[in-house]
C-alpha cells in the first residue's frame, strides 16, 4: 500500500515543483532514517508500523532515479532502449551486496544489516548529489520528432501525413515504414532513431498537456495500447508477488536449505544482466507490447513448473528464466513509460507504473497468494497463478490483435 500511493505521489510534486532532486534527496533521507529505527522494536505492531513509514516516505526514491537516468539519456540524445546498459550494473550491484551482506550477518548477527544498510544510504545520498538531475533536455521530444520525420522523408523519399485516427485522435503517420509499426493506436515500437513511436497522440507532441494527476491518468487510460499495458504490468506485479512471497517457502517446506535459497538468488541475479545488456535491441525490433506478452508467458512458464517440482534443488535451471520476467519487462517498462509520459509528467508515469506492478500488482499477489496458499497448498497457488497468467495473455494479445487490425484498416482508408 505503501508503494502504491507513495510513489506516484512523489513523482509527481516533482514534477509540478520542478525540484526532483531535493524530493529524490528528500525520500532518500527520511525513508532510510525510519527504516533504520526498526532495530530498536521488537514487537510486530511497532515493526509493521515502522515499515509502512519507511517504505512511504523512500517510495519515491527509485521511480525518480529511473526518471533520472532517462532524463540524462535524452539529454545525451541516447535512445530510451539504452536504458538497459545502465541498469545492469544495478543488477550487478544487487548481487554483490546480498553476497557480502549475507556473510557478514553470518559472521555478525542480523543487526550488522542495518548498519550496513544505514552506510550504503549515506553513500547513496552523496552520490544523488554530487550528480547532475536532467529536468528539461536540451531538446524537447517535438524538435526530435520533426527531425526525425524529416530525416525519414528525406532518406526514403516518402510523404508522413496528418490523419483523425479512430479512438487516438490526431496522429502522423510515416506511409513507408513496415507493416510492423504501422499498428498506429496500439503499436509500442520504438526506432533507434525516433525516440518516439508511432501512435503517441499529436496532442501529446503539441504543447497541450495535462497538468493534474488525474488528467495524467485519464490521459493514459484514453490510449488503448497503454492501458493494456498498465493492465499487463498489474498482472506481472502479482505474479512477482506470488513468487517472491512464497517460493522460498515452498522450498524450505521440501526441505531447500539455505544454501539453496542462496544459490537460487545469486541463479536469478546472473540471469539478469544479460538481459538488461541486450534489452535494447529486443525491445527495438519486437515492440513493448510484445515484449510484455513474452515476459508473462515466461512468467506462466515459471510458474507451472514450480507446481510440478518433486525435489528442491531442481528449481535452479527455471530461474534463469528469470531474467526474461523481470529484467526484459523492467527495462521495457521505464522505456515505454517515459515514451507515453506527457512533456513535463515523466516522473509521475514513471511512479504511476512502478506504484501499479510493486504497489497494487505486488501487494495483490502476496496478499491473495497467502488465502490461496492456506486453502488449497503452495503447489496448487502456483497452478492458478500459471494458468491466471496464461488467460492474461491470451485475452491481452486477442484485444492487441483486434484493435491493431482495426486502426490499421481504418488507417489506410482514411489515407487512401
Amino acid at each position: 500500500m505503501s508503494q502504491l500511493v507513495g510513489q506516484p505521489l512523489w513523482c509527481y510534486f516533482a514534477d509540478v515543483t520542478g525540484k526532483h532532486k531535493v524530493f529524490l534527496c528528500t525520500s532518500l533521507a527520511l525513508g532510510s532514517s525510519v527504516i533504520f529505527t526498526m532495530l530498536y522494536f521488537e514487537s510486530f505492531l511497532h515493526l509493521a508500523l515502522v515499515l509502512g513509514a519507511g517504505g512511504l516516505l523512500s517510495s519515491g526514491v527509485n521511480p525518480m532515479i529511473d526518471s533520472a537516468t532517462m532524463a540524462c539519456i535524452e539529454h545525451h540524445h541516447i535512445s530510451p532502449n539504452r536504458y538497459g546498459h545502465l541498469r545492469v550494473f544495478g543488477a550487478a550491484g544487487w548481487g554483490m551486496g546480498a553476497l557480502i551482506i549475507g556473510v557478514m550477518v553470518d559472521h555478525f548477527g542480523v543487526n550488522v544489516m542495518f548498519y550496513d544498510f544505514a552506510a550504503f544510504s549515506v553513500v547513496y545520498f552523496l552520490v544523488v548529489l554530487v550528480f547532475p538531475y536532467y529536468n528539461n533536455p536540451r531538446h524537447g521530444k517535438q524538435q526530435c520528432f520533426e527531425n526525425s520525420l524529416e530525416k525519414r522523408e528525406s532518406d526514403r523519399g516518402c510523404d508522413c501525413d496528418v490523419v483523425q485516427d479512430c479512438d487516438c485522435e490526431d496522429v502522423t503517420i510515416n506511409s513507408c515504414v513496415d507493416v510492423r509499426n504501422q499498428d498506429l493506436c496500439i503499436d509500442s515500437n520504438f526506432d533507434e532513431t525516433t525516440p518516439l513511436q508511432l501512435g503517441v497522440p499529436k496532442k501529446h507532441l503539441s504543447g497541450s498537456r495535462p497538468e493534474g494527476f488525474i488528467d495524467v491518468l485519464r490521459f493514459l487510460v484514453g490510449q488503448k495500447a497503454v492501458l493494456l499495458f498498465m493492465i499487463l504490468l498489474v498482472a506481472m506485479g502479482m505474479m512477482k508477488g506470488v513468487i517472491d512471497a512464497f517460493l522460498f517457502v515452498y522450498l524450505q517446506d521440501m526441505g531447500g536449505n539455505g544454501t539453496l535459497l542462496g544459490v537460487t538468488l545469486a541463479t536469478t541475479t546472473i540471469s539478469e544482466l544479460p538481459f538488461f545488456a541486450f534489452s535494447g535491441t529486443i525491445l527495438r525490433r519486437l515492440g513493448a507490447l510484445c515484449v510484455i506478452f513474452i515476459s508473462m508467458g515466461a512468467y506462466a512458464g515459471r510458474l507451472l513448473y514450480y507446481s510440478q517440482l518433486s525435489r528442491p534443488w531442481s528449481v535452479l535451471p527455471i530461474e534463469l528464466l528469470h531474467g526474461v520476467t523481470f529484467s526484459l519487462s523492467w527495462a521495457t517498462i521505464v522505456a515505454h513509460a517515459q515514451e507515453v509520459a506527457p512533456e513535463g509528467k515523466k516522473a509521475t508515469v514513471q511512479g504511476l507504473f512502478s506504484a501499479l506492478f510493486w504497489g497494487l500488482g505486488f501487494g495483490m499477489g502476496a496478499v491473495g497468494g497467502g488465502f490461496v496458499s492456506s486453502m488449497f497448498g503452495l503447489d496448487m497457488l502456483f497452478s492458478y497463478s500459471a494458468s491466471f497468467c496464461a488467460l492474461t495473455v491470451l485475452v491481452g494479445f486477442v484485444w492487441y490483435f483486434i484493435e491493431g487490425c482495426v486502426c490499421r484498416r481504418r488507417n489506410e482508408v482514411l489515407i487512401n
